[in-house]
């Protein structure tokens, strides 16, 4: 092991929201880069084992002249997190000005005949995404939740990809529903925005006020859904006396964001009185 070698830190997601909701980072950030880890497929992933292939991505990665990992945070197909080079630190990988970057690996191979993403990855790595985005003040978008495909190599520039002899295919044509900036936009960065706006819901108290009318949470941990039904999958949830602004009513149910749908059950949710 390499005498400066740092202890990298596994951890579930809600550990890594905690960390990174309460620390403090001297680094300005702008963008959120997203790479995969090939040739560090799911074959080579042992739940057991998530330090020694944090470490072996190290070694790897210091034989290309680096440091120490090139990546911040590494997410493993189970959905916990890796926290790796400091967030403080300018990671290394591209030919690019990275000093205000910070890079997330997903663990797996997403090209044509790789692995396919777990759906606890998928969720995992959406959420490290919102959460970077609220700690740094980043409004979701192309522009500031990358795909590492999208730079130029020789010119550094964000320029979208399409040509493999200046692109890197990472995190590859099957990361979520695909990697170009329309299908991202699409499916992965719309998920984004959706866990970031949940996000703020879960910390902040509303203030705005442009709906229906107002309600707070009454339930200990209000599930979120996707849809105004029981049958509705849970994208989040909403702690006790959390004010939200409700938008639509169909049924009893409350949706909670202006354009999404976001959906609470009314019954636990008492309307406000203005």
């Amino acid at each position: 092991m390499p005498k400066n070698h740092p202890d990298y830190q596994v951890m579930t997601l809600v550990e890594f929201k905690a960390l990174v909701t309460s620390s403090r980072f001297s680094r300005t950030v702008r963008t959120i880069i997203n790479e995969h880890s090939a040739p560090f497929t799911y074959a080579h992933f042992d739940p057991k084992f998530k330090k020694q292939l944090l470490l072996d991505m190290d070694m790897k990665d210091r034989q290309f002249g680096y440091s120490s990992i090139c990546y911040h945070v590494v997410v493993f197909p189970d959905g916990d997190i890796g926290y790796c080079r400091p967030i403080d630190d300018i990671p290394g990988g591209f030919v690019k000005d990275n000093s205000r970057d910070v890079i997330v690996c997903a663990i797996g191979d997403f090209n044509e005949e790789g692995d396919v993403m777990t759906v606890d990855q998928q969720k995992a790595v959406v959420d490290v995404n919102a959460i970077l985005c609220r700690k740094f003040s980043l409004k979701p978008s192309s522009q500031t939740v990358t795909l590492a495909s999208w730079y130029n190599l020789a010119t550094g520039e964000l320029d979208g990809g399409g040509d493999p002899m200046h692109h890197k295919s990472s995190p590859g044509k099957f990361f979520f529903m695909g990697s170009s900036i329309d299908e991202a936009e699409m499916e992965f960065i719309r998920l984004v925005k959706v866990r970031y706006k949940i996000n703020k819901l879960e910390k902040e108290q509303v203030v705005t006020f442009n709906g229906l009318f107002k309600a707070i949470v009454t339930s200990d941990s209000l599930r979120i859904r996707n849809l105004p039904s029981a049958d509705g999958e849970t994208i989040g949830k909403l702690e006790r006396g959390t004010t939200v602004v409700v938008y639509e009513e169909d049924d009893r149910w409350f949706r909670i964001d202006e354009f999404e749908h976001l959906w609470i059950s009314a019954r636990f949710a008492d309307v406000v009185e203005e």
